[in-house]
């Protein structure tokens, strides 16, 4: 298994320890973001894993700033994390996009909107996802950018909790389209593009 494979980048790559392309069989330690984990990943390493039988995977969810940390240490092979972290000193390559979009109930005023700014989302109950994230802390200095600092009425550890609350009339917030779109059928909420150049985060596969 090489890296460009796992992230679907190219054919050609260096090889993971343990990999069959590094002539050993084993485990490979991946440590990666709950978003990560929430959308594409293990779709990928599904494919990654049916391709090498021979290779065991232990996958772990940690914050962006521990997942370098143990890639650095040795504890872990390699890490799935949004590019603003730390990254000084280690090796990386482009892994996928994910987009932070508005959710909102089905019926709020800003359901049939097709794009909303961050400050529009702000002026309604706010439910905060993952209290001390990379994510959340990056919002709430794009709130206070704004002039509109961000004091949610409800904080969650949880993707499912926050849209759970949305759907149920408490608030809004702001998740990855590609956490939320899996769970928008069988809940009343709306998905809305946040209008902002920043909206757009890139993972990268770091080791």
């Amino acid at each position: 298994m090489s890296i460009p494979t796992f992230s679907g980048k190219s054919d050609t790559a260096t090889p993971l320890p343990g990999s069959p392309a590094s002539g050993g069989e084993g485990s490979v330690r991946i440590v990666a973001s709950l978003a990560a984990l929430c959308s594409s990943l293990l779709a990928d390493m599904v494919t990654v894993l049916r391709k090498h039988r021979s290779i065991r995977v232990s996958l772990k969810e940690a914050s962006s700033e521990e997942m370098v940390k143990q890639v650095r240490e040795g504890s872990a092979d390699l890490a799935i994390c949004w590019d603003a972290a730390d990254l000084t000193g280690s090796t990386t390559q482009p892994y996928r996009c994910d987009h932070a979009c508005a959710i909102v109930p089905r019926d709020h005023p800003l359901a049939r909107r097709k794009s909303v700014r961050f400050v529009e989302v702000l002026a309604y109950d706010y439910v905060s996802a993952m209290p001390g994230s990379m994510m959340e802390t990056r919002l709430r200095q794009h709130a206070g950018a704004t002039g509109m600092p961000m004091v949610p009425r409800v904080e969650l550890q949880s993707f499912n909790g926050v849209a759970g609350v949305v759907a149920a009339g408490l608030g809004v917030s702001v998740l990855p389209r590609e956490v939320v779109e899996p769970l928008a059928g069988s809940l009343a909420l709306r998905i809305v593009p946040l209008a902002e150049a920043w909206s757009t985060r890139q993972f990268v596969i770091c080791f």
